[in-house]
């Protein structure tokens, strides 16, 4: 197991509810943008989760010493298949556009409709988010919206919220999304 991976209870939970939650707006945002490269992230994330579940399942039954503390991991543990399922929806979704099974174009402006709504930005040479990184622009904190995904040239950065010091170079794709939630 690698020191960096989540190794307690607590942590694979909020792993988990964090992997979760980047699935669905990778996958809402694949379908929208009809983007294979996001929905291939969520199949990633889908395999990630899976590990981090089977991991939890084992810390949580090891660390059941009591018939209290067994009920107590029991819900945990239905918390976490929930939390599973979750993903597991969003993989469907993001299947669609992996498979090239498509969504017909006069569906995806309804789309913008969403409470929650995706968007793809570009970082433009003199632009205010030109050289900073996500932590000095605060965008949660000043627009409610937070950054789901990177594209530099050709290269994606899924959740650089963990990667903080990145800066945007002009000419990035920003995919980002509002959520009152977050």
């Amino acid at each position: 197991m690698d020191e960096h991976e989540p190794n307690t209870v607590k942590d694979l939970l909020v792993e988990l509810k964090d992997a979760s939650e980047l699935m669905v707006d990778l996958a809402y945002a694949a379908v929208f943008f009809n983007e294979e490269k996001l929905a291939e992230e969520v199949g990633r994330l889908e395999e990630r989760s899976t590990l981090y579940l089977r991991r939890l399942r084992t810390i949580a039954m090891l660390a059941a010493r009591s018939p209290e503390d067994a009920e107590g991991m029991a819900g945990v543990l239905w918390i976490a298949d929930a939390i599973q399922k979750v993903g597991d929806a969003a993989s469907d979704i993001a299947r669609v556009i992996a498979a090239r099974l498509g969504i017909p174009d006069v569906l995806r402006p309804d789309l913008r409709h969403a409470d929650e709504m995706t968007a793809r930005v570009r970082v433009r040479d003199g632009s205010a988010a030109a050289g900073h990184t996500l932590r000095e622009l605060s965008l949660p904190t000043e627009t409610g919206m937070w950054v789901m995904a990177i594209r530099s040239d050709m290269r994606w950065e899924f959740d650089p919220r963990r990667r903080r010091a990145t800066r945007r170079r002009c000419r990035s794709s920003i995919v980002r999304s509002t959520s009152s939630w977050r």
